[in-house]
């Protein structure tokens, strides 16, 4: 049975990833709303954002997927909704809210108002630091894999480890055809090749030096 989605925050299970989203956003103030907004990856992306709307009802959606879905179902409009990016002066990126890119990205440091105990690190929210303090400054491993017992810091962590457990290995070695879950420990094997391969090299050049050697005499 596949493990359930859980809060980054509190760790509480979620079998529903639209109910996790929902859960999540209850952790954040609104200063760290505009920070999640800026965000573009996939642990605090739009789904934070409840800025799409639709505009012929003005309902509001947390995800453009959802906005998109209910554009078809309730107005039937088959087009694909669009949300228009801003481009920011001082680095060029196009983002959805230039205003909370700004916050997130351009803070100055006199201006982060949270630092940590540990290493006097500043953050311009709250929830940087405490994921900060977590990476950096806690040995707590509270994300369990469910096959084998081994703890992780993190679920990305958990879920990465836990393919290893799988048969679907979609990272095959060029050189021996060995299937790996994930591509960076098929790139570590294949520098075993690499390393086997100066080896034969240089034994290969020794014994031609060898050989020279001996026609000399």
């Amino acid at each position: 049975m596949v493990p359930p989605e859980e809060c980054p925050i509190c760790f509480r299970p979620f079998f529903r990833t639209g109910s996790l989203k929902n859960h999540i956003w209850t952790h954040y103030s609104e200063q760290e709303k505009l920070e999640a907004v800026a965000r573009d990856d996939e642990e605090l992306p739009s789904f934070l954002n409840n800025d799409f709307k639709c505009d012929q009802c003005n309902r509001s959606f947390v995800q453009l997927s959802s906005l998109e879905n209910h554009v078809k179902k309730k107005h039937g409009a088959e087009e694909r909704v669009k949300k228009e990016k801003e481009l920011c002066g001082i680095c060029g990126a196009a983002v959805v809210n230039l205003h909370a890119h700004m916050r997130f990205k351009h803070t100055k440091e006199e201006d982060k108002k949270f630092e940590c105990s540990v290493c006097l690190k500043r953050f311009a929210f709250n929830n940087h630091l405490q994921v900060h303090k977590k990476k950096a400054h806690s040995n707590e491993k509270n994300v369990q894999c469910d096959l084998c017992g081994r703890g992780f810091k993190f679920l990305r962590q958990m879920k990465e480890h836990r393919l290893g457990h799988e048969e679907v290995k979609p990272f095959s070695c060029n050189q021996c055809g060995m299937g790996f879950s994930r591509k960076q420990v098929m790139t570590r094997h294949m520098n075993i090749h690499e390393g086997i391969k100066r080896t034969d090299h240089k034994k290969i050049k020794k014994e031609r030096q060898n050989n020279h050697d001996d026609c000399d005499d």
